[in-house]
């Protein structure tokens, strides 16, 4: 079943067509439409990538390290530092708001 709502009978043989398909007899808008025609090609390029085996944690780190790396940015590059005292203090902070509602209802 999946195989043939992928090649959609449209003859773009491997277009993944679930959204497309469940739209087409539908009274819904012509932009309702294009956009689930535009969510199954995005779908079926994440599938392909993920298939290709494109590492997208590597993309991402190359584009911020291009990014960060450059001066204009300079004040970001200890960022890294601070984020665990920030976690920690959501975290007491969420404590502290739990205990009171506890509290609260006591």
């Amino acid at each position: 079943a999946i195989d043939e709502a992928r090649r959609g009978g449209g003859g773009e043989e491997g277009v993944f067509r679930e959204f497309t398909r469940a739209v087409e007899g539908e009274k819904l808008s012509e932009e309702t439409k294009e956009a689930a025609r535009q969510l199954d090609e995005a779908m079926h390029d994440l599938t392909l990538k993920f298939a290709e085996g494109t590492d997208f944690f590597k993309l991402l780190v190359e584009v911020f390290r291009k990014e960060l790396g450059a001066e204009t940015h300079r004040h970001l590059q200890l960022f890294h530092m601070i984020v665990p005292p920030l976690i920690i203090n959501f975290v007491d902070h969420m404590l502290a708001c739990k205990d009171q509602l506890l509290k609260g209802k006591r």
